[in-house]
């Protein structure tokens, strides 16, 4: 069935709409069906641009089938608009990675997601060096193959600058590797940092790099043990995130009781230990611990405590600002313990009555 085309009451009425990703990508069609190119161009996309500023970039996405010609630049100014750029598994064509590497419609882009793209050291230093990539604040390179070179053209490149939110995980990066984050001049913006599934161990006894300063961390999957938190609590003493993640590390209560002796969680707003050995004893000493009383984010499922855990949890006095509490599957006696608490929140309680 034909579409019809595109009028300007259609445009105007996405344009003033509530911003969200499924009306972005209304608004791309609309565009794809505008029939005057020098209309679209002169008339359509300068209106457009007045209202952007209530997009949030993050819904501003390339869509794929715009992929080959927003490197091309046949999009023209249409291909100012978006933001975002998902490049995940396309990079693996040579011909695909010389286009982006020549395209000149990315010097808009915020978000540049390259994923699982087999890129090399080699790679990563070519697009650091690219000056259209400058102003990115969200970078991800996860699961291709940078060691030491490869983050060091991280921090040191034209994006560094910029970038709040960077993702590294599943690189098989070492501690070794990760020396070039004491640079941490290189990355004044840096806020949230994921280098969760590599191979770090007790790498964070680093001080002095950015992991002092980022704001959500995740380190999920690092083989940390109670070692390394230890570790990281003492050889970064001045870490305040608010976001950590520590989940599928082998971590039990000496490592829960090592955050706690830590002012590791003073500003700590979300704490995800899934996945790990903490029994009865280190959630007793968390929940019944003032400092877990900012927590809005508490995540223990998969791990070694059992009711008197739960009865824990159920009695805490900390708990009541609670919004998420994941737990895995739990007796009877234990969900009648959760739903019965009196000083859980009830968005909380209400789970398991």
């Amino acid at each position: 069935m034909t579409q019809r085309p595109t009028t300007f009451g259609d445009v105007r009425a996405i344009a003033q709409g509530e911003p969200s990703a499924a009306l972005w990508f209304e608004l791309c069609g609309a565009l794809e069906r505008w029939g005057d190119r020098r209309e679209l161009e002169e008339v359509v996309v300068p209106y457009l641009s007045g209202y952007m500023d209530r997009w949030p970039d993050d819904d501003r996405v390339v869509p794929d089938r715009w992929i080959p010609r927003y490197l091309s630049g046949e999009l023209g100014v249409v291909g100012e608009l978006p933001r975002k750029l998902f490049m995940v598994s396309r990079l693996k064509d040579p011909g695909v990675y010389a286009s982006l590497l020549d395209a000149t419609l990315t010097t808009n882009l915020t978000r540049l997601f390259l994923g699982w793209n087999h890129l090399n050291s080699d790679r990563i230093i070519e697009l650091s060096s690219r000056d259209t990539f400058s102003g990115l604040t969200h970078l991800s390179l996860r699961g291709n193959s940078l060691y030491r070179r490869g983050v060091d053209a991280v921090v040191s490149g034209r994006w560094a600058a910029k970038l709040e939110w960077l993702d590294l995980a599943c690189l098989s990066l070492t501690p070794k590797d990760l020396e070039p984050l004491r640079h941490v001049a290189a990355m004044p913006s840096l806020r949230h940092l994921d280098l969760s599934q590599n191979n770090l161990g007790a790498w964070v006894r680093f001080r002095g790099t950015v992991i002092e300063r980022v704001r959500s961390l995740n380190l999920g999957g690092v083989e940390l043990m109670d070692e390394g938190v230890r570790s990281m609590v003492e050889g970064c003493p001045a870490m305040r995130p608010r976001t950590l993640d520590l989940s599928s590390n082998g971590i039990g209560d000496a490592g829960v009781m090592a955050l706690l002796a830590s002012e590791l969680m003073s500003d700590l707003r979300e704490l995800d230990l899934n996945g790990n050995q903490v029994g009865d004893a280190g959630v007793r000493a968390l929940v019944t611990s003032p400092k877990s009383a900012g927590l809005r984010r508490l995540k223990l499922r998969g791990n070694a405590f059992g009711l008197d855990g739960v009865r824990a949890i159920a009695q805490s006095p900390h708990l009541s600002d609670l919004v998420e509490l994941e737990i895995h599957r739990l007796t009877s006696e234990a969900t009648e313990t959760l739903a019965r608490s009196e000083t859980l929140p009830s968005r909380i309680t209400g789970q398991w009555r």
